[in-house]
């Protein structure tokens, strides 16, 4: 509008109008790269470790956020001088992480109990259903406490593709045990989450 108003042609202008903030951007990447090459480089059980680490991270955030909860706004479980206090935010300063963390255990879940029920070390497969649904379960009410709309969206897709991990490894669970009540269950958990 400028150049309109002093009558010359637009001029040439940068990819980023603060180049600054958009190198920032890009150099604040290469932890999440980092994360993701490491993860590529673990062999397949040292990846299973990660994930038990992850969701004991996201129960740890939960049972934070009932701790603030319960404390008020004033609560000494919020870390951060600048957060959002009188919702949860768990470990995390922001509601939104907090929220996207709970969302992203709904899929490890599933990841979990698919690799759990192939070794069948501690409890039975029908236990670990139990216990991987119960879980999720759980981790909704703590995902809507933070009030978060990207919160709330990515439980959705986590619930989904929670519920196609899933049904991917018990496919071959029916094929050779024919179909059973916890497969039947699995199938109605994406209904009944979205109904809740």
């Amino acid at each position: 509008e400028a150049a309109l108003a002093a009558g010359i042609p637009q001029p040439w202008r940068p990819l980023s109008l603060t180049p600054d903030l958009t190198w920032n951007a890009l150099l604040a990447l290469i932890p999440a790269a980092a994360a993701l090459v490491g993860m590529a480089a673990l062999p397949r059980e040292a990846r299973f470790d990660v994930l038990w680490a992850l969701l004991g991270i996201a129960l740890l955030s939960a049972l934070v956020g009932i701790l603030q909860i319960n404390g008020g706004g004033m609560s000494s479980f919020y870390w951060y001088d600048i957060t959002n206090r009188g919702i949860t935010t768990g470990v995390f300063a922001d509601r939104n992480h907090h929220a996207a963390l709970l969302a992203m255990a709904l899929p490890m879940l599933a990841v979990w109990y698919r690799a759990a029920s192939k070794k069948r070390r501690m409890l039975s497969p029908r236990w670990m259903a139990i216990a991987a649904a119960g879980l999720g379960v759980i981790l909704l009410p703590f995902i809507l406490l933070a009030g978060s709309r990207a919160g709330v969206f990515l439980a959705i897709l986590g619930i989904v593709l929670a519920y196609f991990l899933q049904q991917t490894g018990q496919g071959r669970l029916v094929r050779q045990q024919g179909p059973t009540t916890m497969v039947y269950l699995f199938r109605l958990a994406p209904v009944v989450a979205a109904i809740g």
